[in-house]
This record gives C-alpha cells, structure tokens and sequence, in this order.
C-alpha cells in the first residue's frame, strides 16, 4: 500500500460476493489506511480448520464499522429510489465440492 500512503483521502469500493470475507475486509482496511493486512490479522484473527477467523467477533466487526460503509441502493444514502430496479431478487446458494488430490475427503 506504499503507493498510496501520500494519498490523504481515500475512497475504496467492492462489489465482492463476500462481504465477511477476511481477506476483503483487511484489504480494504490496509487500502484506506487503517492498518496492513498482517497488523488487523495479528491483532483479531486466528486460524481454525484452515481459515481465519474472529477470537473476538464483536471487536472485529466494531472495527470494520468504524471505517466501512455499506451501500446497497440510492436511499442508503439519502438519494430517491425512482423506480423497483433497485431491488435484488433473493440469492440462490448451489453448494459445489471440487476433490483435491491430496486433500481428505471430508474437511470440517
């Protein structure tokens, strides 16, 4: 993020399928200035069953809601929705396993 470090105001946007990814939010915190990536894993996450995650999920998510802002139509931010166009249909989850050579069958 050296790149950016002189840069005084920041706007950093995501259309992620994963809002609660870790990794999307570090990044985004380390892009804004909040921290790297390593400083707010070291300081909230730790590894279980091959993936990060919150030893203290309400202290994590408070700091993510310090810097972050989620945005998902017009009157989110005080602007007029003039028509339904706005409105997402629901999400349909089709879970998918890919084997692995190597990997066991079942991780939990």
């Amino acid at each position: 993020m050296q790149g950016i470090s002189n840069v005084k105001f920041r706007l950093s946007l995501t259309a992620t399928p994963s809002p609660d990814d870790v990794d999307e939010m570090t990044s985004q915190s380390a892009v804004l200035g909040y921290g790297t990536r390593k400083e707010i894993i070291e300081k909230y996450m730790e590894m279980r069953k091959r993936r990060w995650t919150a030893v203290e999920p309400d202290a994590f998510y408070g700091f993510v809601c310090s810097w972050s802002c989620w945005v998902r139509k017009p009157s989110d931010v005080g602007c007029p929705d003039d028509d339904a166009k706005y409105e997402l249909p629901g999400i349909e989850y089709t879970p998918v396993q890919v084997p692995s050579p190597g990997m066991p069958a079942a991780i939990a």
